[in-house]
């Protein structure tokens, strides 16, 4: 949540003439509804089961990249579905850098935006953890303060597309 998986999968398409999918937004145009409206009136079970649905029946044909939600790895072997149709990339981003991206906008957010604000960097903290071994189930890691880390993933990239 609030890593960056739009802003960098944007960034790549454009880089790399490919198509660009944001899940959420998948979600949220077959719905008319916005994700917090989602989870306040369906609640997150439901959200999940159908994220996963939705990201099963993305059309992906030919080169593509899809920006997931942070939990959408989380659930219904989704992981394992994404490794096994493409590269999958954890961007791994410090917890103080999310904690200024999601208080910027917590309303957009369902499950930051519960937390109380003293509270939320723990939350942070903690969640990160929780989530640590799902998400090192990536292909890559990508840090986005390392630019070492960048030219690696672009490399990767480029080496994916050229080779569909």
């Amino acid at each position: 949540m609030g890593a960056g998986k739009t802003y960098w999968g944007r960034i790549w398409s454009n880089q790399f003439g490919v198509s660009f999918i944001d899940l959420d937004e998948q979600i949220e145009k077959r719905t008319g509804r916005s994700i917090p409206q989602l989870f306040a009136e369906k609640g997150e079970p439901w959200f999940r089961l159908f994220e996963a649905e939705i990201l099963r029946s993305l059309e992906l044909q030919g080169p593509v990249i899809v920006a997931c939600g942070g939990g959408t790895p989380l659930y219904h072997d989704n992981i394992d579905w994404m490794n096994e149709h493409g590269i999958t990339i954890y961007i791994r981003e410090d917890s103080v850098r999310l904690l200024e991206r999601l208080s910027d906008n917590p309303q957009k957010r369902p499950l930051f935006e519960q937390v109380a604000p003293a509270d939320q960097q723990q939350w942070i903290e903690e969640s990160m953890r929780q989530r640590e071994s799902c998400y090192a189930q990536a292909s890559l890691v990508f840090n986005p303060a390392d630019r070492a880390s960048q030219a690696i993933i672009e490399s990767k990239l480029q080496q994916s597309f050229t080779n569909e």
